[in-house]
């Protein structure tokens, strides 16, 4: 992968917030620093950001916190730079965007239940996911090669993760058991139909692949317990795993490629959750932030590989 270059980075401030575009900025690290001075205070907590492209439209959704309402927000952008004013939706969070036939979907918590809110114009439509286990959390989603998407999530008090798949984002089936101590798990499909879980676990991130229709060994990616959040994304015919790491004792932000691990960012943030896009040449990485000085939004950042 090539060395990261200069990039385009947006903010999004919170649910109705007027439209920002970001100056280019030389490096990642600069886009933290706490004299960044585009970043500001965000009362509406936005973080947890997920990242998709729809025909020729960005898309990012996330979760805010404001006092104890949880909801989610969505933001367009033709460019990736220049970024519609956030629409709040509906109440939940951890939200996962996906596309289904033509269109963006969000998959996300409500309550101790996973539902698919799927959108016809400027309308959305939230219906509960059926087939899957009470007690879901944390949803990723995937498109499948063979059509319909593949569901990853972890479940409550510690019960490991499960996968499960629909041909119409609704109705699930084939669902299974894929890792008994694992959580916030990610999902992606290699070229050759390869499906990938990566999960956080006691000892850092894992890995588990299904072949045909059976699920492998779990295996590790990482050897450090402070590893989380970890994403796969589709890149080429493989996937690629990036996650959130400490170092000195800060959050930062790493990948692993060609089963070495890179540092992407080294910076003085903390609850860095990373979405990852793939598109040709160019990576899209969108973060949620909350830097050292207070300083708190969604962030996305265009870098050349």
């Amino acid at each position: 992968m090539k060395k990261l270059l200069l990039s385009a980075t947006i903010l999004l401030t919170g649910c109705g917030a007027a439209p920002v575009a970001m100056p280019v900025i030389s490096d990642w690290a600069s886009l933290l620093s706490p004299d960044f001075a585009a970043v500001s205070t965000d009362s509406t907590l936005p973080q947890a950001p997920s990242l998709a492209k729809v025909g020729k439209i960005f898309f990012v959704a996330y979760e805010t916190h404001l006092r104890a309402n949880q909801n989610i927000c969505l933001a367009t952008s033709s460019d990736a730079s220049h970024w519609s004013a956030p629409q709040k939706l509906f109440s939940g969070q951890a939200p996962a965007l996906f596309v289904l036939g033509q269109n963006p979907a969000i998959a996300f918590e409500s309550g101790s239940n996973i539902s698919i809110a799927t959108r016809n114009g400027d309308s959305w439509k939230v219906t509960k996911a059926e087939g899957l286990s009470d007690g879901a959390l944390n949803p990723s989603v995937t498109q499948l090669k063979e059509g319909g998407i593949a569901i990853a999530y972890d479940l409550m008090m510690g019960g490991g993760c499960e996968v499960a798949e629909s041909k119409d984002g609704i109705h699930f089936t084939k669902k299974q058991l894929v890792c008994e101590n694992g959580y916030s798990p990610s999902i992606a499909q290699k070229e050759d139909g390869t499906i990938v879980v990566a999960y956080t676990d006691e000892n850092g991130i894992s890995e588990v692949s299904e072949e045909n229709g059976v699920w492998g060994e779990p295996e590790a990616r990482t050897n450090d317990s402070s590893d989380l959040a970890p994403c796969l994304a589709k890149s080429g015919d493989d996937v690629v795993l990036t996650y959130s790491k400490k170092v000195d004792g800060r959050r930062a932000i790493a990948q692993v490629i060609d089963g070495r691990e890179k540092i992407l960012i080294a910076n003085q943030a903390h609850n860095l959750d990373p979405s990852v896009l793939f598109l040709g040449d160019e990576q899209y990485v969108a973060l949620g932030i909350k830097r050292m000085d207070g300083g708190q939004g969604v962030f996305l950042k265009l870098s050349s590989r």
